[in-house]
């Protein structure tokens, strides 16, 4: 149900954008059908000594290494093993297990979901998932529902299915880590403490788009001291549809001309060995412009003095003295003739 392409409506892209960290291309593939981020495990399984039988989902982030939803459901008999196809759809199979769920034969077993996920993290499935290699996966994945139901020999029935964040959305599956299931995401070693710290940040807005701080070596306020909670002036140059957006609704464009929006100071972090100062400002709800700049600028802030706190303040207040000297300049003429 993935493969068809599909018109894409603004809705969907910032779907796409925020499920892409921002990419704009990946997300306009991911709308068109053309770029897949997760791929879908699904299958049935049968406990044989007990006779009871399941079936599952579980979707696998190939993009960035995490698993963002698990669902299963087990029942006391062998009729989804001998009855159910495992190649369906994703959305039929979990449509299935929502309805196994209200089933008087439904078998609870608290933590499996969580056991099982754990357990694959371990494994590390993702490298399989993404190339759909079905028989390297199976022999493990029936070792670990061996383990984790019972101690009892287990036969699988297999299929994968790529799919998207878009697509997992749309069916109101989760499609981001949420960290519910530690640890879900393998962050490598060679992730310095500076991009744990900027992903901890960035986790909190909807979307984070670049920006850049509107400069005044005169007047302006050291970018150092800048703190949280403070308005500053944000240029929003790029042509992503986010900012686009934001530009929009902040009436902050005319024609080809960007005017600059205020910006409410949410963290700074300074890299001193680097001589850069990183900045976080919310421009809109949901919405944090990400500044990389030099430690030693000045830089505008949001008071109400130079005509900054509104969007192209400056080049009002450029166009109202032209039209002064112009008039002034009319008087003198009118005067000398």
């Amino acid at each position: 149900m993935e493969n068809g392409q599909t018109q894409e409506t603004p809705f969907e892209l910032d779907v796409a954008i925020k499920a892409t960290g921002g990419d704009v291309q990946k997300a306009m593939d991911m709308v068109s059908g053309e770029y897949f981020d997760n791929a879908v495990l699904k299958g049935t399984f049968l406990l044989q000594d007990s006779g009871y039988s399941g079936m599952f989902l579980i979707f696998f982030n190939i993009a960035n290494n995490y698993i963002p939803f698990m669902d299963s459901s087990i029942v006391k008999s062998t009729l989804i093993y001998e009855q159910f196809d495992a190649a369906a759809e994703w959305a039929v199979v979990l449509r299935e297990i929502g309805t196994l769920k209200q089933s008087d034969d439904i078998v609870d077993i608290p933590g499996a979901n969580d056991k099982i996920i754990n357990e694959i993290l371990q494994e590390n499935f993702f490298p399989d998932a993404k190339s759909g290699n079905l028989e390297r996966i199976e022999g493990s994945l029936e070792l670990i529902i061996r383990k984790v139901l019972g101690n009892q020999p287990v036969s699988c029935n297999l299929s994968i299915e790529q799919t998207t964040s878009l697509a997992m959305f749309k069916e109101s599956v989760p499609f981001e880590d949420s960290g519910t299931v530690p640890p879900v995401r393998n962050v490598t070693p060679q992730q310095s403490e500076f991009d744990q710290l900027m992903a901890d940040i960035e986790k909190d807005a909807e979307f984070v788009i670049e920006g850049s701080a509107v400069i005044a070596p005169v007047k302006g306020k050291s970018i150092n001291e800048v703190k949280p909670g403070e308005k500053i002036m944000v240029l929003l140059t790029n042509k992503d549809p986010v900012s686009r957006r934001v530009l929009s609704y902040l009436k902050a464009t005319d024609d080809d001309i960007i005017y600059p929006v205020p910006g409410k100071v949410v963290e700074k972090v300074s890299l001193a060995e680097r001589g850069i100062v990183v900045i976080y400002a919310l421009v809109a709800k949901g919405i944090m412009a990400k500044l990389i700049e030099e430690d030693s600028l000045k830089i505008t802030m949001v008071d109400g003095k130079s005509g900054a706190d509104s969007p192209g303040g400056v080049n009002k207040v450029s166009i109202g003295i032209v039209l002064f000297i112009a008039a002034l300049a009319a008087i003198i003429i009118l005067i000398l003739v």
